[in-house]
This record gives C-alpha cells, structure tokens and sequence, in this order.
C-alpha cells in the first residue's frame, strides 16, 4: 500500500471544494479509506504516547482538515435553518 501523507489530504480536500460540490455533497464529505486509517494509526500512538514530533504534526494538520470541515457543514446546516426560518 502506498505511503498516505498529509499532502495527500490536502490535496483530497481542495480538489473536492474545487469540484464546487453541492451542500449534500459537502455533508456527505468523508476522507478516503487510506487517509482516515492513516489518522487512526497516528490516533493510536499519540495515545500510546509513541507518536514522533513529525507524525504529531501530520495528525494536527489531519485535524485541522477536519475543523475546516466540519466548520463549512455547520455553515450550511446554518444557512438552511435559517432559510426554513424564513419561509
């Protein structure tokens, strides 16, 4: 299996909002397989307290990826209550 890296997750993230995806498409966002077992596996030794100043770095980055995520979900989860608000 080829090595995953954080590139690879941001690469992953950008190319899919460059898509202009739809809000659903937006909610049903995931990573995928390889990235989100990558971050399992660095999860996993930070836990452990095994995990390497540069494999800590890489997981901050995975989450900060996922923050961003999560944060433009909310946003449109936002905008749609508001919308039904003002019919």
């Amino acid at each position: 299996m080829p090595t995953i890296t954080r590139l690879d997750a941001i690469e992953v993230f950008t190319d899919f909002l460059a898509s202009h995806p739809t809000d659903e498409e937006v909610l049903d966002f995931r990573f995928p397989l390889e990235i989100e077992a990558r971050v399992q596996a660095l999860v996993t030794k930070n836990n452990a307290g095994t995990i390497t100043e540069g494999e800590l770095r890489e997981l901050e980055e995975y989450e900060r990826l996922d923050t961003y995520g999560g944060l433009l979900k909310a946003k449109i989860m936002q905008h749609r209550h508001r919308a039904g608000a003002d019919q």
